[in-house]
């Protein structure tokens, strides 16, 4: 791998604002736009961090590797790398992680491909990378802090979820009454109630996933092989990670406003 790419996430700590729409961006402050963003970012000795805006709005936040001499050079297949780091005040939603290798754009003689088999070759060489689910910063937390404001954003994420193959929408349709019960509880001025709900979506979720707790770095592959082969859960693990991160951290914001 030789880039790793999130696309899009709403922001990032930086020393200044960095822009979030093509149309915001200074061209006469570009190089301290680019200087502000690669300092936000920590980098791993060898690769090159960088932010730009995304076509989705907000930030698309990568690394490149630096140093290309032989298909050997960047992160190897099996192989992992720490240091990739940033820091967001935002809550995390479900985005998408681009990972591209160090193999050569194909070459054609003359103007290579015409026709029908132009049409189809074009899409490959545009998306020449292979694209996961991360969890990304995707939540902007309002200050003053308040829950419904919240709870109403983490909803329509998980909404998102569901065209995503993450999350069931019969699921999604169950939770959605302890989400909105909630959030009239809180903008009621009724805590103990709108922690209640959200508790229960919070078990809701486990019961999907119960070892949504476990450290995966430290699963046994032959327990993360049978968390794969799940076929029944309503809502998947990444999905409920999340939910539930974000659930909690709505939970914790309260307790301490108490």
């Amino acid at each position: 791998m030789i880039t790793l790419l999130f696309d899009p996430v709403t922001d990032i700590v930086s020393e200044l604002p960095l822009p979030k729409h093509r149309k915001d961006v200074d061209l006469n402050n570009i190089a301290q736009i680019n200087a502000t963003g690669a300092a936000a970012l920590n980098t791993p000795s060898g690769w090159s961090g960088l932010t730009t805006t995304s076509m989705a709005g907000g930030l698309r936040i990568g690394w490149v590797y630096s140093n290309l001499h032989n298909v050997a050079d960047g992160l190897a297949p099996g192989r992992s790398q720490d240091g990739f780091e940033f820091a967001s005040k935002d809550i995390p939603g479900i985005g998408t992680a681009q990972l591209t290798g160090h193999s050569p754009v194909p070459m054609f003689p003359a103007e290579g491909p015409t026709g029908e088999l132009a049409k189809e070759f074009a899409p490959i060489e545009q998306n020449d990378y292979v694209s996961r689910n991360a969890a990304v910063p995707a939540i902007p937390v309002p200050t003053p802090f308040d829950p419904a404001v919240v709870l109403g954003s983490i909803q329509a994420q998980t909404h998102l979820w569901i065209g995503m193959s993450l999350l069931d929408p019969v699921f999604s349709a169950q939770l959605d009454r302890y989400f909105l019960s909630a959030i009239s509880a809180y903008r009621l001025n009724q805590p103990k109630v709108g922690k209640k709900e959200i508790q229960t979506v919070r078990e809701l979720i486990k019961k999907e996933q119960p070892d949504l707790g476990r450290d995966e770095e430290h699963e046994s592959d032959k327990s993360q092989e049978k968390n794969d082969d799940r076929k029944s859960a309503l809502i998947d693990r990444l999905a409920a990670r999340v939910l539930d991160f974000d659930l909690e951290y709505v939970t914790k914001r309260m307790d301490g406003d108490d």
